[in-house]
């Protein structure tokens, strides 16, 4: 509230319900009930859902309780002071965010500020807009995760490819234009991100990380770090994972078909941990992994599974920025293609890891 305007969330709804009124947080789910003492209550929270200033408030109130011996100022006061428990008001401090920055997100402010009404919804958004978050490699998913995290509002990113963009791109990978080919992806990826924030900080990169020290070097300012780089199979993984353990960098597991774990260092399971919890579930995937690293041809994936893991990874990631638990913190989440089935799996920290345990 500014100037002392007064007005409801979007989320708030003033709703008659028999002889009360009810503010139902559409959003939530949750409902306020308010005495109807008098006819005038549902009135004077119309307005306030409207929105209005606080002097307007006062006299609109005593003209309709002038018949009452209700002391208007003190029932506005109370009121709004019931209100703000509840996280009801909108809040106007739009902090460091611009105008033209958050004109892109409107409908999110509203979400945002209607699932967390205690919190300021400009205040959550700042701190998607300051997350820096590294991608290593700019094929399918990582397609689809940059079209989602655009649209949450990210803003700072580092773009890490070699490779540059050719025809047979153009079908899995949205963000790719004909106009394109020839270039880095990580350039055409960097010209998408600023025509659509033109203010945004992008890196871009162009190198085939091969050490660990590279990767290091690459990742060091970053606070997210997501590799959906593939080659060479397994072991760019592995080296990306020792990094960010030893770097202390949050990362984000992803494969064409799953997501998960989340890895917090010393904290969380890291991606050697999944790698021995499934060389324990079977021992066929030691000599599966092993056949894979020898076959130098592209992989095997259907399009909208990209979509899919980059809808997780969006969701996981917010999650943990508005300070809610990502459920991918403990596990991974195996999507089955054709049929949607969608299986959560436990992945816990393993003491004897060699990688985040010192096993």
């Amino acid at each position: 509230m500014s100037d002392n305007k007064i007005k409801l969330k979007y989320s708030y709804r003033v709703i008659k319900s028999n002889d009360d009124i009810c503010i139902l947080n559409a959003i939530l789910g949750k409902s306020y009930i308010v005495k109807n003492e008098n006819n005038g209550v549902f009135l004077i929270l119309k307005l306030i859902k409207n929105g209005c200033t606080k002097k307007t408030l006062i006299n609109y109130t005593k003209k309709i309780l002038r018949k009452n011996t209700i002391n208007s100022t003190k029932y506005i006061n109370d009121t709004i002071k019931n209100l703000q428990k509840i996280g009801a008001f909108e809040q106007n401090n739009i902090r460091g965010l611009s105008k033209s920055y958050l004109r892109h997100l409107v409908r999110q402010i509203k979400f945002l500020e209607g699932r967390f009404p205690e919190q300021s919804s400009f205040e959550l958004q700042e701190k998607i807009q300051k997350t820096r978050v590294v991608i290593i490699g700019l094929g399918g998913i990582a397609n689809y995760i940059i079209l989602n995290l655009i649209s949450l509002g990210f803003y700072d990113f580092t773009l890490i490819d070699f490779d540059k963009v050719e025809k047979k791109n153009l079908g899995r990978q949205p963000i790719f234009r004909k106009e394109d080919i020839g270039n880095y992806k990580t350039a055409a990826v960097s010209k998408y991100i600023k025509g659509v924030h033109s203010r945004a900080n992008v890196k871009i990169i162009n190198l085939k990380l091969e050490t660990i020290e590279q990767i290091k070097e690459a990742i060091k300012d970053a606070d997210v770090v997501i590799p959906c780089c593939n080659l060479p199979r397994f072991e760019i993984q592995k080296l990306i994972n020792i990094a960010c353990i030893e770097m202390n960098k949050f990362r984000i597991t992803i494969g064409s078909d799953f997501i998960g774990p989340l890895t917090l260092p010393s904290k969380t399971a890291c991606y050697q941990c999944l790698e021995n919890f499934l060389f324990k579930r079977s021992s066929l995937y030691v000599k599966l992994t092993e056949d894979f690293k020898k076959d130098k041809s592209e992989g095997a994936s259907i399009g909208f599974t990209g979509s899919m893991v980059a809808t997780y990874v969006a969701k996981e990631l917010l999650s943990f920025i508005v300070g809610l638990t990502p459920k991918t913190l403990n596990g991974t989440y195996f999507i089955r293609p054709l049929t949607f089935d969608i299986k959560f799996i436990k992945v816990r920290k393993d003491p004897k890891c060699r990688v985040c345990s010192n096993g």
